[in-house]
């Protein structure tokens, strides 16, 4: 391993030419001096806005700005656990889950085009992230796919947001796309003092819970895309039938 401080002076003199390198002093010697330490904070600070930029880079969906499916992997994992280790919040022991469908998505890109396409894309992206809390975050999972994670929010909440996000998709006016765009909803919602009871199985680790949720918010999309699409599903976890998570 190198020394820390030849590190830092690579660090330091990362970008120079070899004669300014040379002019540098050595650092096993000369370490710390007050330009080196300058130099040294600015270097570390662009590091960090890069790494930043990278990370908010790998965690967005380019079209839409939402978060991707990695970044909902990991936040749902992260809300899992708050609502299983809940705070003094009110509420903080629920967590509900969306699942969201834009509607005959494939008849607007075989007849608009996939420009229209992706403009309705990202109407509805901008939709969703006015019809939710701050709290919230939506996410673009698939091609027409979004999923929304409302922390803290129990059924009556959950339902209200998912049927406020239905109705503003449902007014939402676009130019030269003569097509009224809708979407489908299934919304599950959970209390975590009682939910893992309904499964007879040893302790549920997250991943098992994470599972659990996405799949039950799943078939409320699914429940609400066979009878009728354009409405919302609410499936609450008393309404759960015990299964075996393997």
């Amino acid at each position: 391993m190198q020394d820390l401080k030849q590190v830092i002076f690579d660090i330091l003199s990362d970008g120079m030419t070899p004669p300014q390198r040379d002019q540098l002093d050595n650092p096993l010697t000369a370490f710390p001096r007050p330009d080196y330490l300058k130099r040294l904070a600015q270097r570390i600070q662009t590091l960090e806005e890069e790494n930043n930029r990278l990370r908010h880079q790998a965690e967005r969906d380019p079209l839409t700005g939402l978060r991707n499916r990695a970044a909902f992997t990991r936040d749902l994992h992260d809300c899992i656990e708050r609502a299983i280790h809940p705070s003094d919040t009110p509420n903080s022991h629920y967590l509900s889950l969306v699942s969201l469908d834009i509607d005959h998505f494939k008849y607007v890109n075989d007849t608009f085009g996939h420009p229209a396409g992706d403009i309705v894309l990202e109407v509805v992206a901008r939709t969703m992230e006015r019809s939710i809390r701050a709290t919230d975050r939506a996410y673009r999972v698939g091609g027409e796919e979004f999923t929304i994670i409302l922390p803290g929010a129990n059924d009556t909440t959950a339902d209200r947001i998912s049927e406020q996000i239905r109705k503003n998709i449902e007014n939402t006016q676009l130019r030269h796309i003569k097509h009224n765009i809708t979407a489908s909803l299934g919304t599950f919602c959970v209390d975590f003092r009682f939910f893992p009871n309904y499964y007879q199985t040893e302790p549920l680790q997250t991943d098992d819970l994470h599972q659990i949720l996405y799949t039950e918010a799943d078939n409320a999309l699914y429940t609400s895309k066979t009878t009728g699409r354009n409405r919302v599903t609410l499936l609450s976890d008393d309404a759960v039938q015990p299964v075996q998570v393997i």
